[in-house]
């Protein structure tokens, strides 16, 4: 996959963030049905930024795919966003297992999975989030959400 992204279009463009993360949360909708996964979306719904669509959108369908996969039945995951200053946050927040904050690191290498997880999967999907992350320049940290449980994924698009 990583070896893909190279052929994908890299023309910046205007793109309505909610808009454009809607649309991948109305891709991944059945697989979150099947599991009972409430999906909300909240935030600022103007925001436009400039960046490299097919991209941003292989990174969120990722982080929003990850977090479907390791949420529980009838577990919850919610997208926030928020414009701070002159920068835009996107937060997903989801009430799985969560990462030890010791593990952050670790979960951004290719092939690295985590001892105790049953779900499948090679290990590449958060190489390729901070892979392009790192492309689009967009700061990407993991955090345990406010309800101290599960994983909070932010990225911070700066404007």
């Amino acid at each position: 996959m990583l070896a893909r992204l190279r052929h994908l279009p890299n023309d910046a463009s205007s793109i309505v963030l909610y808009d454009h993360i809607r649309d991948i949360v109305k891709q991944l909708i059945p697989v979150a049905t099947n599991k009972h996964i409430t999906i909300s979306m909240s935030g600022a719904e103007n925001v436009i930024v400039t960046s490299q669509p097919q991209l941003l959108s292989v990174m969120l369908s990722n982080i929003i795919d990850n977090a479907i996969k390791y949420t529980p039945s009838y577990g919850t995951i919610t997208i926030n966003l928020l414009k701070i200053s002159h920068n835009v946050v996107i937060e997903i927040n989801d009430t799985g297992p969560g990462i030890p904050p010791e593990k952050y690191d670790y979960v951004f290498q290719r092939f690295s999975r985590l001892l105790g997880n049953e779900e499948t999967g090679s290990g590449l999907g958060l190489a390729i989030v901070r892979h392009i992350s790192e492309a689009l320049g967009i700061k990407i940290t993991l955090d345990v959400p406010g309800y101290s449980y599960g994983l909070c994924v932010r990225l911070e698009i700066s404007g």
